[in-house]
């Protein structure tokens, strides 16, 4: 037992109502018993229960001052709703009304205290949820005015939105096979495979579990060379190939390779912190072009 404090004795009075020490326990029973697993020390134990029980107290005073208001109010909670609520709890807890009655008994409380029991918790969610709303209402002018006063908080530079199938290369996965392997991808795609269960099978970047969905993302934001090659694309279509490789300087060089897998285009940029990002070459491949003459990231 819990029991902190000697008999029945009365906890508080608000306005005609008493709320009695064994109200207090009983409210706050769910909160106490973890109590006992946590705290080893006596007296540890009996401060944080009484801390609870004092938290009980006052969340009963809260909810008979709610009560009492909406009582003041001449408001009343349909019978046929308080049945409703018991049905449906019966439903999701109860194998049948049976059990719930053997429970009551139990715990020694009548179905007129129960139903008075789910009266006093619609009358407690109502009028919470009234206050709340209450609280958080703001006029639409006001909020217009916030806005055109606010504008540049809420303004977006140009957005794009990314699908991509990343692939990395490695010592184990060298450039010419894992170039290969995008352009079969990139074919399969062409003849009507899935973009998104490609990503999800091949994909190595973090947005594969997602279809290799990137969202929307700010171009400002968004690597200049990824945004030059979707600025040429139409809205659903497929980028080329892409290869990506980084040198010194924070510059980095993006690739694009026809369907054959032939280097046909390479930019180099810049992204520095603090700079700009900028194209600072490009190089076009008419004729077929060897991995020599390919800018390659150091070693």
């Amino acid at each position: 037992m819990w029991n902190l404090f000697p008999g029945n004795y009365v906890a508080a009075i608000v306005n005609e109502t008493i709320i009695t020490r064994g109200q207090v326990e009983d409210f706050a029973s769910r909160a106490v018993e973890p109590l006992f697993q946590i705290y080893r020390n006596p007296d540890v134990l009996e401060q944080k229960i009484r801390e609870v029980l004092s938290e009980g107290l006052e969340q009963l005073i809260e909810n008979q001052l709610i009560l009492d208001d909406f009582k003041t109010g001449g408001a009343k909670v349909p019978d046929a709703v308080v049945e409703d609520e018991i049905k449906e709890r019966i439903r999701l807890r109860y194998p049948d009304g049976a059990t719930l009655t053997k429970e009551l008994q139990a715990r020694g409380m009548t179905k007129e205290a129960l139903r008075q029991q789910v009266r006093e918790e619609i009358i407690l969610n109502f009028m919470r949820h009234k206050n709340v709303a209450s609280e958080i209402l703001i006029s639409p002018q006001k909020i217009e005015r916030y806005y055109a006063t606010n504008l540049h908080q809420f303004r977006l530079g140009n957005q794009l939105k990314l699908r991509m199938i990343v692939l990395k290369c490695s010592a184990d996965a060298p450039v010419e096979e894992v170039r290969k392997l995008a352009v079969e991808i990139a074919l399969k795609i062409s003849e009507g495979a899935s973009f998104s269960e490609m990503a999800g099978i091949y994909s190595e970047g973090s947005a594969g579990k997602e279809g290799g969905d990137l969202g929307w993302r700010e171009e400002s934001k968004t690597t200049k060379g990824l945004v030059d090659v979707a600025a040429d694309l139409k809205a659903g279509q497929n980028s080329p190939v892409l290869g990506f490789a980084w040198e010194a300087n924070d510059t980095y060089w993006m690739y694009q390779y026809d369907k054959a897998g032939q280097l046909k285009l390479a930019r180099k940029y810049i992204d520095k912190a603090g700079t700009d990002q900028k194209l600072l070459e490009e190089r076009k491949y008419i004729t077929l072009a060897s991995d020599s003459e390919i800018p390659a990231p150091p070693q």
